[in-house]
């Protein structure tokens, strides 16, 4: 899924006449280093923008990476006890994973990952 305005808000930022050409520019590495000066309410306007036009897509792979992190691998098998309960010892986390918002989601998930890694048997 694209978004639109976000394509027109960094074709109009890049200075080119269509998002294939800004595309082009960027793969020939015509972009490298350039800096963007903006007006603060432009560039939160643009933050805001990249935000939510994002937090779906984050979102939704987010789950899809729990998912998996939570599944059994191809041929492999979870172990619990009878009773039902953990064979780890591993502290709850302070907050859940969904508590951040989506960009906030992304950058925490390494972390949530290792330490599932840690208490792997």
């Amino acid at each position: 899924m694209t978004c639109v305005r976000l394509k027109n808000a960094l074709v109009n930022l890049g200075n080119s006449k269509d998002w294939d050409a800004l595309v082009k520019r960027a793969n020939a590495g015509k972009l490298d280093g350039v800096n963007v000066l903006l007006r603060p309410v432009s560039a939160e306007s643009l933050d805001n923008l990249v935000a939510t036009s994002t937090g779906p897509f984050i979102t939704h792979e987010t789950a899809r990476a729990a998912q998996s992190l939570n599944s059994p691998a191809p041929g492999g098998f979870l172990i619990v006890s009878d009773e039902g309960s953990d064979f780890v010892d591993q502290p709850w986390p302070s907050a859940s994973l969904y508590d951040y918002p989506p960009q906030e989601q992304w950058n925490a998930f390494p972390e949530t990952g290792t330490n599932a890694d840690a208490y792997a048997v």
